[in-house]
């Protein structure tokens, strides 16, 4: 068994080529209530304008703008306080925020720009139309598209699908991974690890499993010992699970032994992806199931997750996604080793209302430390030797889907 290096990029369109037909989403009608995390699979459509009616920005006084176009502090228009359905002209009705305006009305002055005296407020300032006021549809509006196939539902638009109106929604079933952490010595029994030597503690499946939960329900398949027909045994019963990553045993020592099972248990179409760190990855499909075979140690398996598996999940699910780097001065010199995809972790603070990007002097592929204080990530592709100090270079955040951009192409 041998290692051939292949790029990132090539790497890619093998996993597209071979495997991005593997996995068939069904899709599901749910309540808006339990979206958050899903993907939409239809465009959505709003049912609802709002503001349903023009409704003030500000407590104050619905007027009507033209009236006010000669205020000043030292000619105040004066207008009759009425509290009517509809104004007429230099009329005010009182208003509160929130409120719909009332027939004739176009605008709110707000309390601190009047005069009270009386039923008459004197006008301070000249008013535009509009001023101060939601107008209606302004948010969302009836018939419109607010959702596109394709967009992921976080927060923010799992909010704005409840004001549009809507109670359900079409939506992809969430992919299905699970994952396989693979050593004679990874543990997650604290005591043991505290009292002996000779174990290492699971870290890499809780930070692989985290970082893809975003998008799909991770399974957790436990971990099994270097042992060829355990690991067999576990992979032919797989049930229920769309795509399969395992951790560890990817190199080419002795105990070395995913891959050998692998190729035993199906195709192994690529060992050796040119990416450091986390050269070691390989990919097949085993039992027609997309099989990403990812390091045991957590920076490298980070990178290599985020480079092809996150990306071939967001496209399984035709995600609409959107990367944009941070552009920063490097604070000091880096080498790059040509050939290879180096991805540099760095933290990023400001210095003089400039962005400084800080490469973390901690590379290694089992240094956690190293993914875990910095900000973001610096890729240096294949064919560059390297950044000077000061030169202006493009950063991604850490958690944002930047291998997405990479192997899209979107990459500057």
């Amino acid at each position: 068994m041998s290692m051939e290096f292949i790029s990132v990029r090539d790497a890619w369109k093998v996993v597209l080529d071979k495997a991005l037909s593997k996995v068939r989403l069904d899709r599901l009608t749910i309540q808006v209530h339990k979206s958050l995390g899903y993907f939409i699979a239809d465009d959505v459509i709003a049912k609802v304008s709002y503001p349903k009616r023009n409704i003030a920005l500000f407590d104050g006084y619905a007027v009507r703008a033209e009236d006010t176009t000669s205020a000043s502090i030292n000619n105040p228009v004066a207008l009759r306080i009425v509290y009517s359905n509809v104004i007429g002209p230099f009329e005010a009705k009182p208003i509160n925020v929130g409120e719909p305006l009332p027939g004739g009305a176009n605008a709110v002055i707000p309390h601190e720009y009047v005069n009270l005296e009386g039923n008459i407020i004197e006008a301070l300032k000249p008013i535009e139309p509009h001023a101060n006021v939601a107008l209606r549809g302004e948010d969302v509006r009836s018939g419109d598209i607010i959702a596109s196939k394709g967009t992921y539902i976080d927060k923010f638009l799992y909010a704005l699908l409840l004001r549009a109106g809507l109670n359900e929604i079409p939506v992809f079933r969430r992919i299905r991974v699970g994952i396989l952490t693979i050593g004679d010595e990874i543990v997650r029994d604290m005591n043991l690890y505290l009292t002996k030597e000779d174990v290492v503690y699971d870290i890499t499946s809780p930070l692989i499993s985290a970082s893809l939960t975003t998008y799909c329900d991770v399974i957790d398949l436990g971990i099994i010992k270097d042992d060829e027909s355990a690991i067999s045994h576990i992979i032919k019963n797989v049930e229920n699970i769309d795509v399969i990553i395992t951790l560890g045993g990817t190199s080419l020592g002795k105990r070395d032994v995913t891959v050998k099972v692998m190729e035993k248990e199906g195709e192994i179409i690529f060992h050796g992806v040119s990416i450091v760190p986390g050269r070691t990855m390989a990919f097949g499909l085993i039992h027609d199931k997309p099989t990403f075979m990812l390091s045991g140690f957590p920076v490298a398996a980070f990178v290599q997750m985020k480079l092809l598996v996150e990306p071939y999940v967001l496209k399984v699910y035709n995600a609409k996604i959107r990367v944009f780097p941070i552009l920063a001065e490097l604070s000091r010199r880096i080498s790059s080793t040509i050939g290879f995809l180096n991805v540099v972790r760095v933290t990023l603070n400001k210095q003089k209302g400039k962005v400084i990007a800080n490469p973390l002097r901690l590379r290694g592929s089992g240094v956690l430390s190293s993914i875990s204080l910095a900000d973001a990530v610096l890729l240096l592709s294949e064919d560059i030797e390297g950044f000077e100090a000061g030169d202006i270079v493009s950063v991604y955040k850490k958690e944002e889907p930047w291998g997405f951009a990479y192997v899209e192409g979107d990459f500057p």
